[in-house]
Order: structure tokens, then sequence, then C-alpha cells
């Protein structure tokens, strides 16, 4: 299923940037590290607009540079996501010498594609490595987790962007607010975000962080480790605040992971506020080969299922949804034709690449492998550092860890 996707040829092996996808089957990718040693090492503000059938465009300028950040697309005037005006949203992120706090915004539809700053009206703390997800009715985005430069970002905020439709304007307004805190700063953690009620549904699991010194825990061993910790909150957006949800005893039943992805929005046919959780590492565990499913391995996945009792408690139910080929981190995750979900790549505890791919099928509620992995000519060497959904499959960027190249992939997931 795998198919050699054609780069700008000055585009160089980047980690830490974002990858976004854009109408008519192209993607946006924005900042990140160039793979190199010394002063070649440096951290980039270009972005690459990439479309798969070689009419690409780029390097167009950013404002800063920009490693770890997040990239959230906001619907434009027409209110609709997927159209030639919507806005994609960076914010955050390393910049080769300070962790950032500000925001910019990339037009797309117009005569030249441009990033714009956003003047933002409160505070936002800077972080890097977090987790970002928009408020699809209201124009905001919520940033949860990350790190500072010795700290890890305990606070949860939300952007509300306002004057967003393209102007002549060189700049974008918007206003900040702190919700409150976590109880477990974390990075390499999971969130998920349900708008199933006036007051959305935030679920973060995972991650390695820890308690003491909260809401700013220092970034050592001596502070932090492998979480479970799974946290929930209604987002009061009348008071702008956080309602912190008790849960059952065995909410924590996957147990410690970071590196893990979790993801919403799966298949009609499941049940409301259900996200599947995978991939992620933590100690090696002691492996029972003869078990279908192992609470005690990062390799099984398991399909969440939260239900609110509306007095304040959430019950977590777990359901073991098979095992991933082999134990993963931070893997590209990318919606496939069908409510299917593939995961392809990542790294393993000891830091290498991994080369299998698996697929979650939701009318079997189960991980299934791919049949043919990424460990032969041409892929044999290749790191994923994202994928995306796109016609017919999905759209895996990385690199050449031997030749140092930027490389594409498309999976056709017909075959």
């Amino acid at each position: 299923p795998w198919k050699v996707s054609d780069l700008p040829s000055e585009l160089p092996a980047l980690e830490g940037s974002s990858l976004t996808a854009l109408p008519g089957g192209r993607f946006l990718l924005a900042g990140g590290r160039v793979l190199g040693s010394g002063r070649n090492s440096r951290v980039v503000s270009k972005a690459w607009i990439i479309d798969p059938r070689g009419n690409h465009l780029g390097p167009i300028s950013m404002n800063h540079p920009r490693k770890g950040h997040t990239a959230s697309t906001l619907a434009g005037d027409d209110g609709i996501l997927g159209t030639e005006d919507d806005l994609i949203v960076l914010f955050g992120g390393w910049d080769g010498t300070r962790v950032r706090n500000d925001a910019e915004v990339f037009f797309q539809n117009s005569s030249e594609p441009r990033f714009v700053p956003v003047s933002v009206t409160g505070t936002l703390t800077p972080r890097f490595e977090h987790n970002a997800h928009v408020m699809v009715a209201d124009h905001e985005i919520i940033f949860v987790g990350g790190r500072l430069e010795g700290e890890l970002n305990g606070i949860i905020e939300i952007l509300s962007l306002k004057n967003f439709s393209e102007s002549e304007s060189n700049r974008v307004d918007g206003q900040a607010y702190q919700l409150g805190e976590l109880a477990y700063p974390r990075h390499q953690h999971a969130s998920v975000l349900f708008e199933d009620s006036e007051n959305p549904l935030l679920f973060v699991y995972g991650g390695y962080g820890g308690s003491l010194g909260a809401p700013y825990v220092k970034f050592t061993a001596e502070f932090c480790r492998v979480l479970a910790s799974p946290e929930a909150f209604r987002i009061r957006n009348s008071t702008r605040s956080l309602r912190r949800l008790k849960m059952n005893q065995d909410s924590t039943l996957p147990g410690p992971r970071r590196g893990l992805e979790m993801v919403a929005g799966l298949d009609s046919g499941m049940a409301e506020n259900t996200a599947l959780l995978i991939a992620g590492t933590r100690k090696e565990p002691t492996p029972d080969p003869f078990a279908t499913n192992q609470a005690a391995s990062c390799r099984t996945g398991y399909l969440l299922q939260l239900k609110d009792n509306g007095r304040g408690y959430l019950l977590l139910e777990w359901i073991p949804a098979g095992r991933l080929v082999q134990e993963t981190l931070q893997p590209g995750v990318a919606r496939l034709p069908g409510g299917r979900i593939l995961i392809v790549g990542g790294r393993d505890h000891g830091g290498l690449a991994v080369m299998e791919a698996s697929i979650f099928d939701p009318v079997t509620g189960a991980l299934e492998k791919v049949c043919k992995s990424l460990a032969h000519d041409p892929w044999q060497d290749f790191l994923t550092q994202h994928a995306s959904s796109t016609w017919g499959g999905a759209f895996i960027f990385g690199v050449d860890t031997k030749s140092r190249q930027s490389r594409g992939i498309l999976f056709e997931a017909s075959r």
C-alpha cells in the first residue's frame, strides 16, 4: 500500500514541525528543526505547501522560528471547515533560544499566502510539546500541558480569536483566558475534547510529569515519572473556568504511558464520547505471550467510553481493542475511508524507528496489522514525523535517518 510521494526539492529534513491538511489534498508543513550537527541544526521560520501531485509552494516566511508548536484549523468567514478560507493558527514552540507564548495565523486563500501575527489581550504562558483543541463554534483554542525550558506547564488556557477574517490588516486580534490548572503538569500526554454540551468535556491521560510543585513542575527525574493520572474537566464557557470531575477507581486501567495518542470523533455508529487510546511506552512490562490483550503492555489499544452522570462524576469504561505489532512511541495517526484509523511508524522505547503499521477498524473494534511493513527498500531508514488524511488514504511525512532527507509516502487504503 506504500507509494513514494513528491516533496519540494529544497525541503530540509525536519523534526518538530507541524503538518496540517488543506483543501484539495494539500498540506501545510510549518517550522521544525533541521536535523544536523552544530550550526546546521537550527529551528526554521519557513513553511511549505505540499501537494502530492507536485504543485508545491514555498518556502513561505513565518513570523518566528518554531519547533514543537501546535497548528490548529479554524473555519473562516463561511463557517465551514475544509474550505479555502480556513485559518491555520500556530502557537508556542521553541525558537532555538527560548520558549514562545505567541501565535500567528496562516491565510491560505490570499493571492500570496502569508502568516500574520496575533495581537493578544491578556497573557498566555510559554509552552512547547503541548496539545491544542479547537472549540469550533466559538473560534477558540484550548492549550493543555507542555514544556517550558526547565519545567512542565500545568496551566490550561484559551485563546479566542476575534477579527479573524482575511483583510489587508497585518494582524489578527485575540483574547487570552486562564481556565485552571492540571493536577499533574505533563508533556507527551494525550487529551481529547468533546463538544457534547454547552460545557465541553476535556479529558487528559498519561504523559511524563508529576504533581510536586504544580502548576510548574521541575522537569527532572526527581520530580517526574511516566503517568497514568487521568484528569477530566467540564469547561464552563460562561465563567471561563473548569469544573473538575471525579472518576471510578479503575480509570487508570491502561496504566502509565507516555508518547501515546488518543483519537476522538470515531465512527458515528459508536457510543457518544468515545475515543481510541493507542501507542505509548514506559518501562518494559513482563508480557504474557499467550494473552490476547495485556493490560500491562503499551501495545494494547483501548476504546474509551466516557459517561457523565451530570453530578460531577465521570464513569470511564475501557474496552481492549487488540494490540499493535510493536510497542510504539509517538506514531503517525490518520483517518482512513470508512472510519478506519491508520497508526504508522514512530519510535520504540529505545528511540529506534518503528517500521510497522496497524489499522483500527470500527466495525470489528480491533487493531489489525498492515500486511506489508516499511522495513524494505526504499523505506528501511524512514522515521515517521506526521500522518494526515488524504484522498483514498493518508499522506505520511518523515525523514531518512541515513541520508538526512525529508521523505513523503502515500498510503493507499483501497489495497
